[in-house]
């Protein structure tokens, strides 16, 4: 089979057609054949069996009557088909009728059967009528023998086989000029350009049929590679230039003649309104950042003049849009090139720049948080001491006393210190919240009275407030807290008067508004608004306003923590808070809070806590402060409370297993060297299952709160704390039935 698909093509076409032949003829004498074994007899058969049928049914009547003439009429019929005999016989036996001569003795004969001998065939078949049999009738009929039959057969093969032959021939003759003939010469004009690489040469076309088709389609092939090899070489450079590079806009510097071309991508690299005026480099220069210009021309000059590569970011500038591209080229000059060219490909990097900006914000913003939380934390402690003992000496100097106003001032001061830490815990998002289910609504409604005495009459405040709006989950006095910083903030913004707009909505955060901004989770939120039509801030403000102490304003007229605090509040209740602003055109500022559960219904705030109680139970002191500690024993022995101090955890725990009576509370630090307050807890609890606690600590964020909340019976204090405060919660955990106050309940939740 190999050696036969090597062959030429003429001599592979000369062989199937004889193939075909011989192939033809074996399978015509085997039909012939086939035919006399399979078809012949049966079909003389089913012949001789229906005319017997048809004779025998006319001629019950004829031997009903003893007609014999009818009964020879009937048979002479049978004159149509030549070779075939028939013999009527009655019931007896004798013959009655026969065409053309009688035949044999009916005894002779098979009853009602049949016999098929090499050169006949005899059928007999019963006359009957209704039932009873009236006479035979027999047929006869003759053929040729099987080896004349075969000759037959045989000349009619030999005729065929010679118009097959003659067929061939022709047939072989036609292919050969026509067909095999122009494919060998095709063949041998693509074996000579496959040796020679030469694209000149042309095959030679024979006819217009299909073969004439495929010389054409062949010819033509040729001259579109000849012509086409610049232009492959330059596809092939671009090719390799951009793969290494991302796939971005292609771009192309023609140094020579001072034009920059980008590949029909103008609109997918430059927003509208920052359109080059022309293809020079000096008016891609005029719309980038001023900061890229020099770094851009600088990087591009020396690839040229070193022949050399380059790689640069760039920033394009249109009016409220900023795209950022990192552009990757190198110089090439050779054949095809008019001259010296630098080309490359410019990616667009504005979503990756945008999120990194962002994340690099965020942490710098976290990092600033832990860092106030930490200084927070100490001047707690110290500011517990103060205020406490501030308490205690002023109420033992009279009334009239300079030194009682003198301590009054050091308890001023300290309460304007204890303010600036609570701001800077709320920026770290450190401070303990209460908070409840909320209509926005109503808290902006009735804030309405002391905002519009804030700002002045010179400045209008506007109320857009959604009836629909959604209930939110915060601490509501937070919530006013943010308000007042906005609108504060938004009436600086405008010293000669102005407007200040107040807006809630409901908003969707889709999917993919989440993942432009690493700080934002998709969802339902409630939005409020404060915008103001002031003097607006730049790019470089708008990027610092939610930093802690960054201020635009005089020295002394703020301490640059009040937008500061809005930015920890809102996200410390699982919001976010967006500024968005341009020189002259005010300013706006949007913070979202997460929608409440639907149904949730809003909540009436706190009561008023009614003043403490006295006891007489014994009360565990453990505070590693030696000042907050005195304090604390001596605000709680006031009202009359038996109290034991602890300078540690070990102490403590030493000290609750030494003691011989009942310890009913223990107040306890949660951080504390060594031995936490959580492990004091444990310990104590261990050996005194009914003691209860209080946890008090300068530290209010998630991990501290966790220290306390597994402890049954316990409730929460952050300092700085009220001398009255410390005993009305020392006093409701006793009771444990009593109200806990807000501040605590919410540690236990």
């Amino acid at each position: 089979m190999a050696a036969f698909r090597d062959l030429p093509i003429r001599r592979k076409v000369t062989l199937i057609i004889v193939a075909a032949t011989g192939l033809s003829l074996l399978l015509a004498a085997a039909g012939v054949l086939a035919y006399d074994i399979t078809t012949f007899r049966p079909r003389m058969r089913a012949d001789l069996s229906a005319q017997a049928e048809i004779v025998a049914m006319n001629t019950v009547a004829a031997l009903e009557f003893n007609d014999s003439v009818a009964a020879g009429e009937n048979l002479a019929t049978l004159s149509a088909h030549p070779g075939v005999a028939a013999t009527i016989y009655d019931s007896t036996g004798a013959v009655f009728a026969s065409h053309p001569a009688p035949g044999e003795p009916l005894a002779a004969l098979p009853p009602g059967g049949e016999r098929f001998t090499e050169q006949d065939l005899t059928i007999t078949r019963p006359i009957e009528a209704d039932g009873a049999v009236l006479g035979w009738l027999v047929l006869r009929t003759t053929f040729p023998p099987l080896i004349t039959r075969l000759s037959q057969y045989g000349l009619l093969v030999g005729v065929l086989m010679l118009t097959l032959a003659s067929v061939s021939w022709m047939l072989s003759r036609m292919l050969r000029r026509n067909i095999s003939g122009p494919l060998l010469r095709l063949a041998d004009t693509a074996r000579t350009i496959g040796r020679q690489k030469d694209y000149r040469v042309r095959a030679l076309k024979d006819s217009d049929d299909e073969i004439g088709a495929v010389t054409d389609a062949f010819n033509g092939m040729l001259g579109t590679i000849e012509s086409s090899q610049a232009a492959l070489r330059e596809s092939t450079r671009q090719l390799e230039d951009a793969m290494l590079a991302a796939d971005m806009a292609h771009w192309r510097w023609d140094v020579a003649r001072d034009a920059i071309t980008w590949g029909g991508a103008e609109h997918r690299i430059f927003p509208p309104g920052a359109e080059p005026r022309d293809s020079s480099l000096g008016a891609l220069l005029d719309v980038l950042d001023p900061a890229d210009r020099e770094p851009a021309e600088r990087a591009l000059r020396s690839a040229a003049r070193t022949d050399g590569s380059c790689e640069f970011d760039l920033r394009i500038v249109a009016p409220g849009e900023t795209r950022w591209f990192v552009m990757r080229g190198r110089a090439e000059r050779g054949p095809g090139l008019p001259g010296l060219e630098v080309i490359g490909l410019a990616v667009d990097i504005t979503e990756r720049r945008t999120l990194e900006l962002q994340l690099a914000q965020s942490q710098k913003m976290e990092a600033i948080g832990r860092l106030a939380g930490g200084i927070a934390h100490d001047f707690n402690n110290l500011l517990t001491a103060i205020l406490g003992y501030a308490r205690f000496a002023m109420s033992g100097l009279p009334v009239e006393s300079q030194t009682r106003e003198d301590v009054r001032q050091i308890q001023l001061a300290g309460e304007r210190a204890a303010a600036l830490t609570g701001q800077l815990l709320a920026y770290a998002r450190r401070t303990m919240v209460a908070p409840r289910t909320a209509d926005l609504n109503q808290l902006v409604l009735t804030m309405q009275q002391m905002l519009r005495r804030l700002i002045g009459e010179d400045i209008v405040l506007e109320l857009d407030c959604d009836p629909g709006l959604w209930t939110t989950r915060l601490d509501p006095a937070q919530l006013e807290q943010v308000l007042l910083n906005l609108v504060l903030n938004a009436r600086d913004a405008l010293p000669s008067g102005g407007a200040i707009t107040i807006t809630t909505r409901n908003e969707v955060v889709d999917p993919a508004e989440a993942r432009a901004d690493p700080e934002v989770a998709p969802g339902e939120y409630v939005a409020v608004t404060v915008a103001d039509n002031g003097m607006g801030m730049d790019a470089a403000t708008l990027a610092r306003v939610f930093e802690p102490f960054f201020t635009t304003k005089e020295q002394g007229k703020g301490t640059g923590l009040g937008l500061a605090v809005c930015y920890g509040i809102v996200r410390q209740a699982g919001g976010h808070i967006r500024a968005s602003s341009e020189p002259g055109r005010g300013s706006k500022f949007a913070a979202r809070f997460p929608r409440a559960e639907v149904g949730a219904v809003v909540e009436a705030p706190a009561a008023p806590r009614a003043a403490p109680d006295a006891g007489r139970e014994t009360v565990l002191v453990v505070e590693d402060e030696s000042s907050v500690r005195a304090l604390a024993t001596r605000t709680l022995a006031s009202f009359g409370y038996h109290v034991l101090e602890a300078a540690d955890g070990s102490a403590a725990v030493a000290l609750a297993r030494s003691h011989a009576g009942t310890i009913d509370l223990v107040v306890t630090d949660v951080v504390m060297p060594e031995m936490g307050g959580r492990a004091v807890a444990e310990a104590i609890a261990a050996e005194r299952p009914d003691v209860r606690f209080v946890f008090m600590s300068g530290y209010t964020d998630q991990a501290v709160r966790r220290e306390h909340d597994a402890t049954e019976g316990g409730a929460f204090l952050t300092k700085p704390f009220h001398p009255d405060e410390l005993a009305r919660t020392v006093r409701a955990v006793l009771d444990r039935d009593g109200a806990l106050p807000a501040h605590g309940r919410e540690g236990l939740t």
